[in-house]
């Protein structure tokens, strides 16, 4: 039985070692998500202590057919990439100069400028190139979004699907302007 009480990381860690144990299902983690957040107005919980991964647990139960196989929204593997980026293990997939990393490994404070907004159909490109992506509830709104956090060239990107009327478009944001290794960003990972 999961306790009622404000969360702390080291909750948020177990319960999500639960789900993927299978020691806790996602029914069981819901409720106990519904009734923190009936009983708390602030959490008190941090960014870099899992307060979106928290939040997104709230999406546990969500049924989605994006054609890839998965029968909810939030798929194990999300929860196994919240786990790991709470426990600052780096992510290591990298595509010719492309390197993902998790949220941890970025600067929270760096300023990601909106730089381009496309029509984009496929599932998701990125996973094809070996760059997983994190699906969940990651801003103010509670949109559910995938994600994907990259370095080019010692530069951040952020790749950002929003699952809600602009489910076919992908949203790149990023630390650098520069026109010309956005482009060179887009052929490799073949947008373009």
């Amino acid at each position: 039985m999961l306790l009622v009480k404000r969360p702390q990381k080291s909750d948020l860690m177990q319960v999500l070692q639960g789900l993927l144990d299978g020691k806790c299902s996602r029914e069981e983690v819901l409720s106990w998500h519904s009734a923190i957040v009936g009983e708390y107005a602030d959490l008190h919980m941090a960014v870099a202590d899992g307060y979106w991964y928290f939040q997104s647990l709230s999406a546990l139960t969500i049924p989605i057919d994006l054609g890839d196989g998965e029968a909810f929204f939030i798929r194990l593997r999300d929860i196994e990439e919240y786990l790991l980026d709470l426990q600052r293990v780096g992510a290591e997939e990298s595509y010719q100069g492309v390197t993902r990393v998790r949220s941890h490994q970025t600067d929270p404070e760096a300023v990601r400028w909106p730089l381009l907004m496309f029509e984009h159909t496929d599932v998701w490109k990125m996973e094809d190139l070996g760059l997983r992506s994190v699906r969940g509830l990651f801003d103010v709104h509670l949109d559910l979004v995938e994600h994907t956090h990259v370095f080019f060239k010692g530069d951040l990107y952020l790749m950002v699907r929003q699952y809600d009327d602009q489910a076919h478009q992908l949203m790149i944001l990023g630390t650098n302007r520069d026109e010309d290794q956005l482009r060179e960003f887009m052929k490799i990972l073949g947008f373009v």
